[in-house]
């Protein structure tokens, strides 16, 4: 049987829709190597779906980024909000737009501003990949460090 599953994305806890600029410029001041580490992880998480604790996993991530306040406004909804499209959506869009900030430390204010690019996420994920000028080694070379 198919089950269609919902996520809560931004909207849904601020009560606006987030633009893309807001995503892109959330996602340019983040540590490249910080983002797919935390996004890696994420979709490890996100695949948990069925499993004893998958609920829990949830709650736990939500607790460490988002305040108290937006952390009960989404578990009042029920919805999940972590996935394995929206964590590959957002370490694509790392990939393009995330610099390389030495040292890298990730602190509450850094999961605080990836929070918001997961709900961000469950928004624009399906919308249209954006064509960048950069030629296939620049990313081959990104890929590969």
């Amino acid at each position: 049987m198919t089950t269609i599953e919902r996520y809560i994305a931004y909207e849904g806890v601020f009560g606006i829709l987030s633009t893309r600029q807001e995503f892109d410029s959330i996602s340019r001041s983040l540590d490249l190597g910080a983002v797919l580490r935390i996004f890696a992880q994420s979709m490890w998480f996100a695949r948990a779906e069925g499993w004893p604790d998958a609920d829990l996993t949830q709650r736990r991530l939500v607790s460490e980024m988002f305040d108290v306040n937006v952390a009960e406004r989404i578990y009042g909804t029920s919805l999940r909000v972590f996935h394995r499209h929206q964590c590959l959506f957002v370490m694509r869009e790392a990939m393009r737009l995330c610099p390389t900030v030495e040292p890298l430390q990730i602190d509450a204010q850094v999961l605080k501003k990836i929070g918001l690019l997961i709900l961000m996420a469950n928004e624009h994920s399906s919308s249209e990949i954006r064509a960048e000028d950069r030629p296939a080694a620049d990313w081959e070379s990104l890929m590969c460090e």
